[in-house]
């Protein structure tokens, strides 16, 4: 805490180059003319009004460019055995949620799907695969959305 206070001292120092310093052991006193302290106050309000138009600039960065998505809808929809069959399809066959959401036996050729690991996620999506960061693949059965209601899935 005193080495921090120090330091912001010193940073108050070089920019008021006719400071004097007078040393006894870890206080630091400085006395400064009426000039070096207006010069230093203003330096203070400058570096106080640029972190508050950061801030100002952040948040109205937040609520005008990121996408608002809203509440989800209210609805229920009919889990009957042909909409169950069409998300089968669609998961496997034109989505191919499954591929990303499922483990995979890379030590065969092109990697298949192992067997009873459908939509348990666990994947990992890294540097080696080209991504900045490190991404892994959620837990899609319904042990890991099944709390999330119609209208969330629909916007999700």
């Amino acid at each position: 805490m005193i080495e921090n206070a120090i330091a912001i001292l010193h940073f108050f120092l070089r920019v008021c180059q006719d400071c004097e310093i007078i040393d006894r052991g870890l206080l630091h006193l400085i006395t400064l003319n009426p000039l070096q302290m207006k010069k230093a106050f203003k330096l203070f309000f400058v570096c106080i009004l640029c972190l508050l138009l950061a801030a100002i600039l952040g948040i109205s960065y937040i609520v005008i460019f990121l996408p608002n998505v809203g509440s989800p809808e209210t609805l229920t929809i009919q889990a009957t055995p042909e909409r169950i069959e069409r998300g089968r399809y669609l998961a496997n066959s034109v989505t191919v949620c499954m591929d990303c959401h499922s483990t995979r036996d890379w030590n065969q050729f092109s990697g298949p799907l192992v067997e009873g690991t459908l939509g348990k996620g666990g994947e990992i999506f890294d540097q080696r695969y080209g991504f900045p960061g490190s991404f892994h693949a959620r837990n899609i059965t319904p042990a890991g959305i099944g709390d999330w209601t119609d209208g969330e899935l629909l916007r999700a």
